[in-house]
């Protein structure tokens, strides 16, 4: 069962990955096939800063985010 500081960390990080990406790429996830995903995202990345950006910017947020949590979550995966 997961411990209430546990589950509000996994909410956190939920949150997170939905604020992530803009509209358009949220729905480019959704529902393009892989194969037109793969060129989706090469064709943003390679024409427009926007993508580039806000993978910038997830990456900034993981790594805050773990900074912030990482003692609870090795402590709840330890206590396992």
């Amino acid at each position: 069962m997961m411990s209430s500081i546990t589950k509000s960390i996994q909410n956190e990080y939920v949150l997170l990955m939905e604020n992530a990406f803009s509209e358009k790429y949220k729905y480019a996830f959704r529902n393009l096939e892989l194969k037109e995903l793969r060129r989706f995202i090469l064709k943003e990345l390679i024409s427009s800063p926007e993508l580039d950006n806000q993978l910038t910017n997830l990456m900034v947020l993981l790594n805050k985010f773990w900074d912030t949590h990482a003692a609870a979550l090795i402590t709840e995966v330890r206590a396992s």
